[in-house]
């Protein structure tokens, strides 16, 4: 009862649904995530983790929500502004106090360049008190960032390309 409760809501009705379909629900729920299963009317659900979400095939589209492609945009520290459009979204930046916690770029180290991009494959990236460098899928990963979402997170690099910051949300 509770997936058809949430197919109605997310369709305005579960009239086309079948056993079979929610048989279908119930192993992709069982299964690995980032999986998902196209059903009628639009529908798509996602296992995200162990849950499921349900949502129109409409809204999930890629060009419908962000912009497919975005340039990278590059920033000379000396006039760095106050904010940067970077495709459906803005990158806000001012100097803040030495003891403030997060959302921290030590302009010292990052040269006199900043790039705004989105993110790549292979992307590593420095954690501070790690040795090494740890993939940005894997941070992705850690913090449970949708799969169908992480090539649209804006990343930070310094002049080298060595990434410096990850934006929190999607640009």
């Amino acid at each position: 009862r509770l997936i058809f409760e949430a197919i109605r809501r997310s369709t305005g009705s579960a009239a086309d649904i079948r056993a079979t379909h929610i048989q279908a629900i119930l192993q992709l729920q069982a299964g690995e995530t980032g999986h998902s299963l196209n059903l009628p009317d639009q529908l798509v659900v996602y296992n995200h983790y162990g849950d499921l979400e349900f949502t129109q095939r409409e809204k999930t589209s890629d060009s419908s929500l962000l912009d497919n492609e975005v340039e990278d945009q590059v920033v000379e520290l000396k006039n760095l502004p106050k904010t940067l459009e970077f495709g459906l979204f803005q990158i806000s930046f001012g100097w803040v106090a030495e003891d403030a916690v997060s959302g921290q770029l030590d302009a010292q180290k990052v040269g006199e360049k900043l790039i705004i991009r989105r993110r790549r494959p292979h992307d590593r990236m420095k954690m501070l008190g790690m040795t090494g460098h740890k993939k940005v899928k894997n941070i992705f990963i850690d913090k449970k960032i949708h799969r169908h979402l992480r090539d649209y997170i804006t990343v930070i690099t310094d002049e080298t390309g060595e990434l410096a910051f990850i934006c929190r949300g999607i640009g």
